[in-house]
């Protein structure tokens, strides 16, 4: 009978799910903090189905500033608005934002640190003094002469922010490379004439 030397890569990956999984439980603050994550999540995506009123809709006749209520969960802010309902649809709003700026940011700093780290030489200490410059501006002050200039709306806030979030990812990725670069399967490969 012969011997299989091959391991299952399936089997060696469920076991490193099961083992990830183990390690998650038995932190409790893991857990409760996903629990927390995860619970003002659907909140926020349910947001239409949990926020019987909507966000900008102005109750002149339950007053400002009203203490919470049967109507009004947490009450009401200075223009009689349900401040149950904004919590909840700005909530959409700061996901959306992060996740689309994080995205911009993910994919211009993958994109330099790529290239930053393949090619390197010239290309590299350009590449690399670029993202210098961008990792000593101060951030949230451009953030908000920026939206002050170009005009407050979401979409410029989500630009510039992704825009400005680029430099630390890039590093990170062009640190991967030039580790990768240097592991003897590669140099192996340069060895027998791959490039």
């Amino acid at each position: 009978m012969p011997v299989n030397l091959i391991e299952d890569p399936s089997v060696n990956l469920k076991t490193q799910e099961n083992r990830a999984w183990r390690r998650f439980r038995r932190h409790k603050m893991a857990v409760l903090s996903a629990g927390i994550l995860t619970t003002l999540l659907m909140v926020v995506i349910f947001a239409p189905f949990l926020a019987p009123i909507h966000p900008h809709e102005i109750h002149i006749e339950t007053g400002i500033f009203r203490p919470p209520s049967i109507d009004h969960w947490l009450g009401t802010d200075s223009v009689a608005r349900d401040v149950w309902s904004r919590l909840i649809y700005g909530g959409r709003i700061s996901i959306a934002v992060g996740v689309t700026a994080i995205t911009i940011s993910l994919s211009i700093g993958t994109l330099v640190g790529g290239i930053s780290g393949y090619y390197g030489g010239l290309l590299d200490s350009v590449l690399m003094r670029i993202t210098d410059v961008f990792l000593s501006l101060p951030t949230l002050i451009i953030v908000i002469a920026s939206v002050a200039l170009i005009g407050p709306s979401i979409r410029n806030l989500i630009l510039i922010i992704g825009f400005l979030g680029w430099a630390h990812i890039a590093r990170l990725v062009r640190g991967q490379y030039l580790s990768l670069r240097e592991k003897d399967y590669v140099m192996a490969a340069r060895c027998i004439g791959a490039k």
